[in-house]
């Protein structure tokens, strides 16, 4: 009996961990700091939350001006799209870092590399609805490149950690590697069944995962660009994946093909050996997804005014 006291008291114990995060505002995009210690949500009311990561407790809140809207971010920087360009700005404070002239061009979304030297962004041909351009910014706010992004626009896109490559998925299916210095294409990946949802680099380039609609994730080499290994397991389509910072951990966030409303899974990965480690339960559709930087947290949202967070260990 005071065995199973004792086992029912640690259980209770670990689930009281766990932490829903509310938000005045659906949350499109989460995001762990560098240190772990905060954890930041981009809302639909285009203000940035954020909450203590152990406590739970709010900590600060950040309004943008009226037009202006986040459209991408490194963890540490945001890509903040605007009536007159993109302001890139520093996550912590909301205070302006440098600002970019598009030209009027609206983005859906960009990615900021992650020292903010690059900004990548992908935007509709005027006139033709189904064809993008994909343009790279440096620091100094000057154009690099401009160059086709696929059949339907980007689905998902991502920048090396040296700055130097920009990885993009389209809905054709396809997913395009370019150099970020000059916009040559290094690799095309046009043996993927499906379109992706989700792509980013390991945190020390060596390996570019993806995955989206048919439950896998893909791993090349991003020196050979030879297809490595394919991890199963996730029980629906992928919509998001983020690593730890340390490389360690893999997440992967899905949704239900029938409702975004179906209850879905939270997975979290040892990526060396390509097995899961934990399976979180997550109410219904997971937009976004960050792992801490240990790897020892998780957050998850699906566009409610909530970001759920479970401990991992």
């Amino acid at each position: 009996m005071r065995r199973g006291l004792g086992l029912l008291l640690v259980a209770l114990g670990a689930s009281a961990q766990d932490r829903t995060l509310t938000s005045d505002a659906d949350v499109r995009a989460v995001a762990f700091s560098k240190d772990g210690a905060t954890v930041y949500a981009i809302c639909a009311d285009n203000k940035l939350r954020q909450w203590d990561a152990r406590t739970g407790s709010a900590k600060a809140t950040t309004s943008f001006e009226s037009g202006e809207r986040p459209v991408g971010w490194n963890g540490g920087m945001l890509a903040v799209a605007g009536k007159d360009g993109v302001a890139i700005a520093d996550a912590a404070t909301g205070s302006r870092v440098r600002r970019i002239a598009t030209g009027g061009r609206t983005f859906a979304q960009m990615a900021v590399a992650p020292d903010g030297q690059a900004v990548a962004g992908s935007s509709r041909v005027e006139g033709i609805s189904r064809d993008e351009v994909m343009r790279v910014w440096d620091a100094s706010g000057k154009e690099r490149f401009a160059t086709a992004a696929g059949i339907g626009g980007a689905s998902a896109m991502a920048i090396s950690p040296d700055g130097s490559l920009l990885a993009a998925g389209s809905w054709d299916t396809n997913v395009r590697v370019w150099s970020t210095k000059n916009g040559e294409l290094v690799k095309l990946i046009d043996e993927l069944p499906v379109a992706v949802f989700g792509i980013a680099f390991s945190p020390d380039g060596a390996s570019l995962a993806m995955a989206g609609v048919d439950r896998t994730v893909y791993v090349w080499n991003a020196k050979s660009w030879k297809l490595e290994r394919k991890l199963t397991g996730q029980p629906e389509m992928i919509s998001s994946l983020a690593f730890s910072a340390d490389g360690r951990s893999l997440a992967t966030g899905g949704f239900n093909d029938i409702t975004m409303k179906h209850p879905v899974s939270v997975l979290v990965w040892d990526f060396a050996s390509g097995k899961v480690r934990k399976t979180y339960a997550a109410p219904h559709r997971v937009t976004t997804v960050a792992l801490s930087p240990d790897g020892k947290m998780v957050a998850a949202a699906g566009g409610d005014k909530a970001v759920r967070v479970w401990d991992v260990n």
